[in-house]
């Protein structure tokens, strides 16, 4: 597959994750696919001064980057133990499951 192929298959992407659904209204669509433009023509322009391309981050990533961090400090400090820090740790990511009969007794770290 050509590097254009790739590059025009990668802006389709990037505009249908924009658009989020099948019929958007013509005025909507232009309006994304103005902004995909655009965004695209700023990364091209970024590579042309021989910069990287910026990624952005997810808007729920610099929240759960402050609460990790957080927490680091907390561990750091010795306010959390191990378990302590595992779960508040996951809470920040989603995947918290704590069994009703857990309790942290059982840490001795």
């Amino acid at each position: 597959m050509s590097v254009h192929c790739r590059a025009v298959e990668s802006f389709h992407s990037a505009l249908r994750r924009r658009v989020k659904v099948a019929h958007p209204n013509l005025y909507t669509f232009l309006g994304h696919l103005q902004r995909a433009t655009a965004d695209s023509e700023t990364e091209i322009a970024r590579l042309n001064r021989g910069m990287s391309i910026r990624r952005c981050k997810k808007r729920t990533n610099p929240v759960n980057d402050a609460r990790i961090k957080s927490c680091i400090a907390r561990y750091d400090s010795g306010a959390y133990t191990r378990v302590q820090f595992v779960r508040a740790v996951s809470h920040s990511v989603g995947a918290h499951a704590v069994p009703a009969a857990a309790t942290d007794a059982s840490d001795t770290d």
